[in-house]
């Protein structure tokens, strides 16, 4: 037993040196691999140190082998430019760093649950996506690992909960393993480093045209195509699983959190998965209902999976199921030669429950990707979750990170510090994720209009999910502004199931006594992902032309905007220059989507007034002189100081700084045109700085004048308005002090010094 305990230790965690070699002298015909010995023995050694040596002389070996004296084909075509073999090279290479990627290809599936193979894997890749020469190009099946890894919260791999003894856990010995890696200061989580690695593939893919830059936009073409890829028999079956909820004894209905079922072999077997899960008993004598989830339901749809399963047991307080040491070999990733050894002990598989047999199709089925036989952490990689239900998809799971944004931004009103909560992480994760999928798709689409075929683009089927072009406007917009601070009239439900366990039972919230003000705000953050997938949009409405291209999305994107909070509007607008300024994507840089931001700008700014301005230009000297002649005219403060509706001051001054916000932020924009874009002659910068000194003078007349117009002792005060002691006007008076003389004087003092 002992015996067996230390040869579990020996994990190797990098393919071993003849696997290396054998991959550089393969199509050479030379120097044939050796068959292993059977009667050497087996070399221990296996353990975190010697892994970590071994490793570092298979890659020295790996980089360091000389080429063989046979006739052979280069590799490299020219200096710097990587032949194609030597690119499936290079790619078969990463792929041995997971060694059951081989039985992916084959009926089993392969679940990675070992830190010490995605060390390795992430700092591979880490290295060569940094070289100066990028030529190691990931297989599919390694960009969809990558994505999920990016995807999950630290705190969603059980191995990394504190909460030990939740299903999910392969053994102690795996969350020994695991635990280790947290232990290490000097590495940054795996979902961090997934999503650097990724952003460096981002950058390759935005950079010349390369044969490892090709190959790489080839296989991440072929992920996002995967995403939106419709399945046909959920399409047929295509409706909402119902809750299952039971009667208590009062009569009321109240919510069990048990799903009824779930798709196995294309059958909905309620009865199967009750028994499986809850035995033949649980549900005996239950009063059950079958609820349609509908749009105005509050009801939470929750798949019925192991983290469910590990709730119910830790809040019973029952044992918490251990898997048997004989099983891991079967579920756990990482071992290499050592695993067959843990399934040939019958003598240890008694503490082991055998699973029941699975149904059997009744007849043959195509054989499915790969991908949808991997697992990372015991759950399938992202798009297998994207699409294993025909109601849940990528808007749905940007609708989820934006409620974590929204929970998180809430529970900073009473906790210390909302950072600390797990909903902050989940949304920090999947908001990453969402950021990477989208500019990737950002990426392929200005790839797809330069080959003259946008409607061929990754993002034109994700918005055919959401029905004609007529109809996708008004729902992409109410899933990009989806929460701040509106409320939910559904809660959504997440892509892995174990991350509800993490929103209900966060002791951050449930032990936190703290209050303070607010320093982490979720929202705000979130603003930027909005921003962006708002770009993206105009971008692909801009591709397929048209006078009235974006018109329809403008209307529906301004009316949700327009509701926005100011300090998110404030943010969302800065996110949008900062796109734009930065050009990240070709076709960005032309007309009219150089101006978006500003033609956004100005677009709130006439409908928070109710006033048609005109505006003729978005650029050049033209923009910043109607932008300063928009200020002197006098209804953009008379729609405030006119408005009778006001219950009280704290009304009136909100709508006045938000009035004047976003009248700021239009004028800060022109001037900004100005300078670094096409020149403005000295003269217009004087009338510009003139027109802003009388723009301050007329906005501080009326706004004195309404706080005037409610003093107490006033005679022409309405019987509906409210009223202001003296006191309360001197208070009130600093708030109304403009700032766009200071502004331009500020922007404009180098062409004024000329």
């Amino acid at each position: 037993m002992l015996r067996a305990h230390s040869l579990s230790n020996e994990t190797p965690i990098h393919p071993p040196l003849s696997k290396f070699k054998e991959i550089i002298n393969k199509p050479v015909l030379s120097r044939p691999s050796q068959p292993d010995n059977p009667s050497q023995p087996r070399r221990s050694g296996h353990t975190p140190d010697a892994a970590a040596g071994r490793a570092s002389r298979a890659r020295a070996a790996y980089m360091a082998a000389p080429p063989p004296d046979s006739a052979r084909r280069p590799l490299l075509t020219g200096s710097t430019m990587p032949s194609r073999q030597f690119l499936d090279r290079q790619t078969r290479l990463i792929d041995l760093f997971l060694e059951e990627l081989a039985q992916v290809a084959a009926a089993d599936g392969a679940n990675f649950n070992n830190t010490k193979q995605f060390d390795a894997l992430l700092r591979h890749l880490e290295l060569t996506v940094a070289a100066p020469a990028f030529s190691s190009v990931p297989s599919e099946n390694i960009l969809h690992i990558l994505l999920t890894l990016a995807a999950r919260s630290p705190a969603a791999n059980w191995s990394h909960d504190l909460l030990g003894g939740f299903a999910g856990d392969a053994s102690a010995y795996m969350r020994q393993v695991n635990r280790a890696y947290d232990a290490a200061l000097h590495k940054a989580s795996l979902q961090q480093r997934s999503v650097s690695v990724l952003r460096r593939y981002l950058a390759v893919v935005r950079g010349p045209r390369a044969p490892a830059a090709d190959a790489l936009r080839k296989n991440i073409h072929s992920v996002l195509l995967a995403f939106h890829r419709p399945d046909v028999a959920l399409s047929f079956r295509g409706y909402r699983r119902p809750v299952l909820q039971r009667k208590s004894k009062a009569g009321a209905w109240a919510q069990g959190g048990v799903l009824a079922g779930d798709f196995l072999a294309g059958h909905f077997l309620a009865g199967d998965l009750a028994g499986d899960f809850l035995g033949g008993e649980a549900l005996a004598g239950r009063a059950v209902e079958i609820i349609s989830d509908s749009e105005d339901s509050d009801a939470l749809e929750e798949p019925l999976g192991q983290a469910d399963i590990a709730q119910h047991a830790y809040a019973l307080g029952g044992p918490a199921p251990e898997a048997p040491f004989s099983a891991l070999g079967l579920n756990t990733s990482g071992l290499g030669g050592a695993a067959p050894l843990f399934r040939q002990m019958p003598h240890l598989l008694a503490g082991g429950t055998p699973e029941p047999p699975g149904l059997r199709p009744k007849r043959p089925r195509a054989a499915s990707p790969g991908w949808k036989r991997i697992q990372v952490f015991d759950d399938h990689v992202v798009l297998h979750k994207l699409l294993a239900a025909a109601d849940y998809d990528v808007w749905s799971l940007l609708k989820w990170a934006f409620w974590c944004a929204h929970t998180s931004s809430e529970y900073q009103t009473f906790l210390f510090n909302a950072g600390l909560t797990h909903v902050h992480h989940v949304y920090r994760a999947t908001g990453a994720f969402l950021e990477l999928f989208f500019a990737f798709c950002h990426a392929e689409l200005a790839a797809s209009i330069a080959d003259g075929r946008p409607r061929a683009a990754a993002i034109a089927r994700l918005l055919g999910t959401l029905g004609p072009r007529h109809d996708w406007h008004d729902r992409a917009a109410l899933y990009v502004f989806a929460g701040l601070g509106r409320a939910w009239h559904d809660k959504p439900y997440p892509c892995f199931p174990r991350e509800l366990v993490l929103t209900k039972n966060d002791p951050a919230v449930l032990s936190s006594r703290c209050k303070t003000t607010c320093v982490n705000d979720d929202n705000s953050h979130s603003m930027g992902l909005r921003a962006h997938v708002v770009l993206l949009l105009f971008h692909y409405e801009h591709a397929l032309g048209g006078a009235a291209a974006g018109r329809g999305l403008m209307r529906h994107v301004l009316r949700r905007l327009a509701s926005v909070p100011l300090v998110y509007l404030e943010a969302f607008l800065g996110h949008m220059q900062t796109e734009l300024a930065a050009g990240g994507e070709p076709g960005l840089g032309t007309a009219p989507l150089q101006a978006l931001d500003a033609q956004l700008g100005f677009a709130v700014l006439c409908e928070v007034t109710g006033t048609v301005f005109s505006m003729e230009a978005f650029c050049g000297p033209a923009f910043v002189l109607q932008t300063a002649r928009v200020l002197l005219d006098g209804r953009l403060y008379r729609s405030v100081v006119d408005d009778v509706t006001f219950g009280c001051v704290d009304d009136f001054a909100a709508q006045w700084r938000r009035v004047m916000a976003v009248a700021e932020w239009l004028f800060g924009r022109a001037l900004e045109d100005a300078v670094h874009g096409k020149p403005a002659a000295q003269a217009d910068c004087v009338f510009v700085v003139k027109s802003a000194r009388c723009a301050d003078e007329l906005a501080a007349a009326c706004y004195a004048e309404y706080l005037e117009s409610r003093y107490e002792d006033s005679d022409l005060i309405p019987e509906t308005a409210f009223t202001l002691t003296r006191a309360e006007i001197e208070q009130w008076r600093p708030a109304g002090v403009c700032t766009f003389a200071d502004l331009a004087r500020f922007k404009l003092s180098g062409r004024l010094q000329r």
